[in-house]
């Protein structure tokens, strides 16, 4: 993401970003805070009625010492454990580790902590975030949307429909 897919001031108030799209979606979590994005030196803005703001990560630290001594514990056998698989050959664990620490905070931390909704795009289409699974089992909801219509089918002359390749 970058910032000029971000809400920009528009004269005619039609802004045409995915968050401006969020806030007017039916289907959205409702009595939302602020809608979160990556771009976290980005000046938070508050084009409609909810404030758009950019945040380091996806998940708050965490804030009891108890949890996080005890997420301590969990990252130093996380680490041995891809340490040894990858001396014998196995890549994944090592090749997960960011993603099992990141679902691993979200499982320790307090549901109070976590965002109603984690929202991704067909960018990660390849691989959902594992914390997104944790998440919702937290009950966040998870949404995966596709923002583009560039995939569709190119019409023929001929009227018959190309063949779609995805």
């Amino acid at each position: 993401m970058a910032t000029n897919n971000l809400p920009q001031p528009v004269t005619d108030g039609r802004s045409h970003d995915i968050f401006s799209w969020y806030e007017k979606w039916s289907g959205r979590v409702t009595n939302l805070g602020a809608l979160c994005h990556g771009i976290h030196d980005a000046a938070p803005t508050a084009p409609n009625k909810i404030p758009v703001v950019g945040i380091r990560w996806p998940v708050p630290p965490l804030a009891d010492t108890w949890l996080l001594m005890r997420f301590l514990i969990w990252s130093e056998i996380a680490t041995c454990i891809s340490l040894f698989d990858l001396l014998r050959g196995r890549l994944w664990h090592a090749l997960l580790l960011g993603d099992a620490a990141t679902a691993a905070l979200v499982r320790m931390q307090p549901a109070a902590n976590l965002a109603q909704e984690y929202p991704f795009t067909q960018s990660r289409s390849c691989d959902r975030p594992l914390y997104t699974y944790e998440a919702e089992q937290r009950g966040a909801k998870v949404t995966f949307y596709f923002y583009s219509t560039n995939s569709e089918p190119l019409a023929q002359s001929s009227g018959r429909q190309a063949q779609l390749y995805m």
